[in-house]
Parts: C-alpha cells; sequence; structure tokens
C-alpha cells in the first residue's frame, strides 16, 4: 500500500481491520512500529503510526519504509555538500585521465550553482571546461529520479553550456561510461 491509509481500530485494542483481514497494530496513544516485510505488503518493510481522531478513536496509519529495508530507490541519508559518493569519485578519476591527456583543461566538483526559478536551483555534479574553452556541466548518476531529469532539461534550455548526464555501463556491456547529452 503506497503512502498513507488510515484504518480504524475495531474490536480489541491492537487490532486493525485491512480488508477483512485482522493485522497486530502498535498499542497506545501515539506510538510507532515498525513491521517485517511479509506477504501482505509485497514484501516491503512497513511502519505503523497509531494516533486517535477528534470522536477519540483510534487510528493506525500504515505506511511503507523507503530505503534499503522498504526496496524504494531512495538513499538512507545525502552526503554532505562538496562529498562524492562512489560514483562520482570513479568518474573523477576518468576526469583526471582526461586531463592529462590535455581533452580536459579544468574541473570542479559541484563548481557552480545555477538558478532555475525562485529557490530552485540545479548545482551539476562537475563543472568541466574542455581544452576548446568550452564549459560543460557533468552530472553522475546511478539512478534518475523524475526530478533531477526536469532539472537538467530545463538547466539546458537557460543556460549556453552542454549538459552531459552520465552512467556506469554494466560490466557485461563492456564497462565504462554511457553518456546522455543534453542541450
Amino acid at each position: 500500500m503506497d503512502g498513507y491509509a488510515q484504518e480504524s481500530l475495531f474490536g480489541q485494542a491492537g487490532v486493525a481491520m485491512e480488508g477483512g483481514r485482522q493485522s497486530r497494530r502498535a498499542q497506545g496513544h501515539g506510538k510507532e512500529r515498525h513491521l517485517p516485510a511479509d506477504s501482505r505488503s509485497g514484501g516491503e518493510a512497513v511502519g505503523t503510526r497509531e494516533s486517535r481522531n477528534d470522536e477519540g478513536v483510534a487510528v493506525v496509519a500504515r505506511h511503507r519504509i523507503s530505503g534499503k529495508a522498504g526496496g524504494g530507490h531512495l538513499a538512507l541519508g545525502r552526503l554532505k555538500a562538496g562529498q562524492q559518493n562512489k560514483t562520482e569519485a570513479a568518474y573523477e578519476a576518468t576526469l583526471k585521465v582526461r586531463q592529462a591527456a590535455g581533452d580536459v583543461l579544468w574541473y570542479r566538483f559541484e563548481g557552480l550553482k545555477l538558478r532555475l526559478a525562485d529557490n530552485t536551483f540545479y548545482t551539476p555534479d562537475y563543472a568541466v571546461m574542455l581544452a576548446s574553452g568550452q564549459i560543460e556541466c557533468h552530472e553522475v548518476k546511478g539512478f534518475w529520479q523524475d526530478d533531477a531529469r526536469a532539472k537538467i532539461k530545463i538547466a539546458a534550455e537557460q543556460y549556453p553550456f552542454r549538459f552531459l548526464a552520465v552512467r556506469v555501463k554494466p560490466k557485461k556491456d563492456g564497462g565504462g561510461w554511457d553518456v546522455e547529452v543534453f542541450e
């Protein structure tokens, strides 16, 4: 079950009805409990929150837990600004090789912050200056979220830079980097 769904408690305290089935719930006022993954939740870890509505009836909110426990693609925690993840560090090694070969004059991790709209900014992973003097913005991704793809497209429309999205190619496909250009 995605998002939040509310269920009223019936009968005994700590038992909730879900589509005709009973399930265990945390007892008490305002308690929270995480239940292990089971077949009813599609193999996802599930959390519950119990509270009382205005009439004093106990209500249980059930929600999916993101991250490794829930099988989602959301990070458990973001790195601090200026810290690289493993994929970004591997891509920097590629930039160093290109710099030594003379293709790249300069690059910097999170070197630019571009304003897209009021209170909306985009910070590419790498600002890169090519030997020709052209500035490129490189975005290194392991997995694309919809908002990240939208931001890079908007930035490509507004700024005179060349925007590249870089993903790791699987080893079975020869390894290296898969590059998508936004202009």
